[in-house]
């Protein structure tokens, strides 16, 4: 598969999960009220939400087929500010 059939392909999944949107091959979630929390941080829950999506991609871009997450660990390292939570490759997330 090219990278412009594979692009495509990724676009049409992840158009099915309105909360997410692939940007030039980068998870992007928009920070809205619905996911702070009464501090103002995102919520835990919407970055794990966006380490297994970003997760699941990658491992299957590289897998050539879909596939699951079974198990991941997140250490919080600082809050998550700011209009949108981006996962990218090599950012470590």
């Amino acid at each position: 598969m090219n990278a412009t059939l594979f692009l495509q392909k990724g676009q049409g999944l992840l158009a099915r999960q309105p909360r997410n949107v692939l940007i030039d091959a980068q998870l992007h979630f928009p920070v809205t009220e619905k996911v702070l929390r009464p501090d103002s941080f995102v919520h835990g829950g919407v970055v794990s939400d966006a380490v297994d999506n970003a997760l699941a991609d990658a491992s299957g871009s590289a897998c050539g087929m879909p596939v699951i997450t079974f198990a991941f660990k997140i250490n919080y390292d600082q809050p998550v500010i700011g209009e949108w939570l981006i996962a990218r490759p090599g950012d470590g997330f």
